[in-house]
């Protein structure tokens, strides 16, 4: 059994989307078998009233919320300029940005490690871990570190740079790359969501260093598989993520102007629904508005969503990672049309698992022919489902990271 200490350093519980599925999981599985310790942004009341999914009793939890963080005699100066003060003292940098994160993580983590051997380090940002790394080797020279790969950072935001014209996001996509490719040196083991986000890794890395690919999964037990057998009659389509996330943004809209109204001219009754977490409803006006859009932003429990659904899209031009989304519509049973880049990472079979598409005219035809041809649908949703049991399960994607981390430790 080993001491690990995660690391998040944003709001992941209870888990609503991706990244925090991801990482409250991997947390979950990793509690199996070793002592976890959480260091989180959250107050320690998150983890106590959860409506959906209980938190792990056997995971200590460590909350920054309330606490003041590390201070000095700079304290005397406005909080701004005290804070880029506090945070070059701790980097021992003149260059360095004040962080509000490293400010508050400093004291608890010098004291946890101070306290109790901690044989690892999971760290689920590459913020977090260009942060707190060194600090880490400080205080415990033996601590190995472990970083997980949500995406290839300097691929997205590069990305979002071309989508927003942001030379702020170019200047993130530098300081991602740059940290990146010296993984090799300072990560003892890397986690990657896909086969090519660690190819991607590896040759920025020029081949060195311990990259394993441990995708995302599902919650089997929680998605059960729906088994309405005229559910291809359900004229709804549904789009299930994160909605101020620039490549959904981009995605959701292109369907909704392009591909949507060439459904509808052959289903003039079908509808379309929209969930998922958002701080503002800024770039969907026209869906709201849309009597055919059932636009309903964030919901508690999605599951009533997929079983009130048919077909599932995935349209995305960018981004990186594997996305859950996709295998949670595979669970639940329903069949996904989908762009290459959002099915990437998934070793999945076109026309047998999913359909693929990549302009509008395919991708209407591909969602067409699903509600169109009940065998079709009713085969891509079982085989696609019987994929997923077998290699997407978080029991099994848990146990293969275990694996890595005793073979590390070892």
């Amino acid at each position: 059994m080993a001491i690990i200490l995660t690391i998040i350093p944003y709001e992941f519980f209870p888990p609503k989307y991706g990244g925090a599925l991801r990482c409250f999981y991997l947390l979950k599985e990793m509690a199996k078998y070793n002592e976890v310790t959480l260091l989180t942004v959250q107050p320690q009341s998150d983890f106590l009233k959860s409506e959906t999914i209980p938190f792990p009793e056997n995971v200590a939890i460590v909350s920054l919320h309330n606490e003041k963080g590390f201070r000095t005699g700079f304290n005397v100066f406005p909080d701004r300029v005290a804070n880029a003060l506090n945070s070059r003292v701790i980097q021992r940098s003149l260059l360095k940005k004040g962080n509000l994160f490293l400010l508050k993580s400093y004291p608890l983590l010098k004291t946890i490690l101070s306290t109790k051997k901690v044989d690892l380090v999971n760290y689920e940002s590459l913020e977090c871990f260009s942060l707190l790394r060194n600090m880490v080797e400080k205080y415990s020279p033996a601590t190995k570190h472990l970083y997980d790969a949500h995406n290839v950072d300097s691929e997205l935001w590069q990305q979002q740079a071309k989508i927003l014209g942001s030379p702020q996001h170019l200047g993130y996509a530098a300081g991602a790359l740059h940290a990146e490719k010296l993984l090799h040196m300072t990560a003892d083991i890397c986690f990657c969501c896909s086969d090519i986000d660690r190819e991607k890794l590896l040759t920025l890395n020029n081949n060195k260093g311990h990259f394993y690919t441990i995708p995302n999964g599902v919650n089997l037990k929680d998605r059960p598989f729906d088994a309405n057998q005229n559910k291809h009659e359900i004229r709804n389509i549904l789009f299930c993520g994160t909605l101020d996330y620039t490549p959904n943004i981009e995605g959701l809209l292109w369907f909704y102007k392009e591909v949507f109204p060439l459904v509808k001219q052959r289903f003039s009754q079908v509808k379309f629904t929209v969930i998922g977490k958002m701080d503002t409803a800024g770039p969907y006006e026209d869906l709201i508005a849309d009597t055919s859009v059932n636009f309903v932003g964030y919901v508690p429990h999605v599951v009533p969503y997929y079983l009130a659904s048919s077909v599932f899209v995935v349209p995305l031009f960018s981004g990186s990672g594997t996305r859950l989304k996709i295998l949670e519509a595979m669970s639940m049973g329903n069949p996904i049309v989908s762009t290459g880049i959002g099915a990437e990472g998934l070793r999945a079979v076109k026309n047998k698992h999913l359909k693929l598409a990549e302009n509008a005219k395919d991708f209407a035809n591909a969602v067409l022919q699903l509600l169109s041809d009940p065998m079709m649908f009713d085969s891509v949703r079982a085989d696609a489902n019987t994929w997923v049991s077998k290699q997407y399960d978080w029991e099994i994607i848990g146990h293969d990271a275990n694996i890595k981390i005793a073979s590390l430790l070892s």
